[in-house]
This record gives structure tokens, sequence and C-alpha cells, in this order.
């Protein structure tokens, strides 16, 4: 039976971005979430720190699906030196069962001296969990089928292959009026739609990865795009990344000085866009600047009212 891990408690001990993946026994990532984390120890701090007994955690919505029986492992990555923690002693008990429908079997954790069972004193990073019929909440066991919805694009456009019933969502998180067959994206991440069925039960699409893709004539080396030009309020960034490295955006006035600089962050090769809302500069002519690694690219932007 498909289930869903809506939610689970969490202890950060540096905040920062985690990404979440499920992946099926042949190795295919088939659910995933990434979390702006925020620290819950006491007193932030990167790297490994000793126990922090007035961490209380915080619940996250999760929304990890897994698409059917069988066994799955869920795998952590870390950016912005974003830590978690899970217990590592005192842990008996193993598998844990959510009734005899979801247990957790063990973890990655192994011993220098060879000792096989060493996992079983250590625990995974979800607390507190909250599990569901992977959109089919009942007290009784039944056979439901789901059509899976699917997300094909269309130059820079979403499609649903389903009419009515959906719901859009930009990396696990709803987008508020995005109910439509289509949508159209106005920045990267990872697209999903969810689709309400005729049986009362909801489909959700696996994740799809979206880039916008930048406006034909640009003739920089990365296609660095920015529109619209002049423009009020929202200003759309485009490029086309040649290799994963480091991005960092900023805006520069006549004066030369920095009105916005946006955080170092990794992206990967390929598309990427986003979106810079300019509603509080002054009126005038300014600079984009886009630090790849070590090359800057710029563009000339134009802000009216």
């Amino acid at each position: 039976m498909p289930v869903l891990i809506k939610s689970a408690r969490l202890y950060i001990g540096n905040s920062g971005k985690i990404t979440f993946n499920v992946s099926n026994a042949n190795g295919q990532i088939v659910s995933s979430v990434t979390i702006n984390a925020v620290a819950t120890r006491t007193t932030p701090l990167a790297g490994a720190q000793p126990d922090d007994p007035n961490d209380q955690g915080q619940v996250y919505d999760l929304n990890l699906s897994l698409p059917g029986a069988g066994n799955y492992q869920i795998s952590v990555d870390f950016a912005d030196q974003a830590t978690i923690y899970r217990n590592n002693g005192g842990v008996t008990g193993y598998p844990f069962k959510i009734g005899n429908i979801f247990s957790i079997t063990g973890n990655s954790a192994t011993a220098t001296n060879g000792d096989t069972t060493a996992y079983k004193g250590y625990y995974y990073y979800f607390y507190d969990m909250k599990v569901q019929s992977l959109g089919c909440a009942s007290a009784a066991r039944k056979a439901v089928t789901l059509s899976r919805p699917l997300i094909t694009q269309t130059n820079n456009t979403l499609n649903s292959n389903f009419t009515d019933g959906n719901q859009w969502l930009l990396n696990g998180n709803v987008i508020s009026g995005a109910t439509a067959a289509t949508y159209n994206p106005v920045q990267s991440g990872k697209y999903q739609v969810q689709v309400t069925l005729a049986n009362g039960c909801v489909a959700q699409s696996d994740n799809y990865v979206y880039a916008r893709e930048g406006r034909a004539g640009n003739k920089n080396e990365i296609g660095l795009s920015v529109f619209p030009v002049p423009v009020s309020t929202d200003l759309n960034v485009v490029f086309a990344a040649k290799e994963a490295t480091t991005m960092k955006l900023s805006l520069i006035n006549a004066l030369g000085e920095a009105v916005y600089q946006g955080g170092q962050q990794n992206i990967d090769q390929g598309n990427y866009s986003t979106i810079l809302n300019v509603s509080r500069q002054t009126p005038g002519v300014y600079v984009l600047r886009v630090l790849l690694g070590q090359k800057v690219y710029s563009q000339k932007v134009i802000i009216t009212r």
C-alpha cells in the first residue's frame, strides 16, 4: 500500500538547507524534499556538538511518498553547514513499527570492529513521525486504483495530464492559486502536481526539476538574461551554468554600491532562474552582477515606477 511520511520532529544543530531523498530497492529516487531547517539547539553551531538537553526539536512537514510495498532507503544531503541530530546511544527495539504497514529496520551506522549489529544502538533522524495512506485515509483496508499525474513541459509552461482537481507545489510547498491544468513557473525548483481524484483520493506526481529558459539572441557565455527591462517590481534572472558551481547575485547602483547582495549558494549544471524583488530600490540604472565560481557576468537593469 502506498504510504506518505507526512511529518517528523527534527533536531537541528545548525541552520541551513537539508534534503531528504527516498530511494527504492533499485537505487532510484522516488521522492525528495528540501527544507529550510532552523536550528533548534540552544547555541547553534556547525559540526559535531555535545548533547543539548534543552533542544526540543521542531516538527517539519515532509510529505515523502513510498509509492508501493517494498524496501526504501532515506538519504540526507546538507547545504550551508546545516546539521541534524539523532540518538547515538541507548537505542533498542529495531525494527520500529507503525502498525503493520510501516517500519524502520535500520540505519547506516557501522562499527570499526566489524560488528554487523552496531546499527541497533543508533536511531534515524525522524522522531514523532506521522504517516498516512498515500491520499486515501481509511480505517479499513480497501483496494484503490490510483492514476498518478504526469508533468510535461511546453516551452516555459508545465502541463498536468489531468484537466481538473490540480494543485501545484514548489519544493514541497503549495503554490497559492495554482490549480489549473497548466502552470507557468517564475523560478527554478522541484515542481509537483497533486490531483484530487473522483474517488476522493489525492495522487501526487514525481518531482519535476524545472529551470526557466533564457531568451533567444543573448550572446554572453552563460546566456544571462534579465527581464522585463525596465522593471518596477519583479526582475527575472535567467542563465545556463556550464557546470555545477557556487553562485552569488548582487545589484549595483550608479555609484558602484551594492544595494542588494544575495547569499552564496550551490547550483547544478544547466538552466537556472530566480526572481529579485526591486520594488524598494530607487528608480535608475543598475547592474545585475552574477558571480559563478570565480567568473563575473553582468547585465544592465533599469528600474522605474
